[in-house]
């Protein structure tokens, strides 16, 4: 039970740390392709 505990929530921080990578990926590319490149 408890293995199964920890298991959950490791798979919720991973799935919580590639959206946000994701997230912060395409904004750097949608931002990229408007404006060129420039931060």
């Amino acid at each position: 039970m408890v293995t199964s505990l920890i298991a959950g929530l490791s798979i919720l921080i991973l799935t919580g740390v590639a959206n946000t990578y994701l997230g912060y990926w395409l904004l750097t590319k949608s931002s990229q392709s408007r404006r060129k490149g420039t931060l």
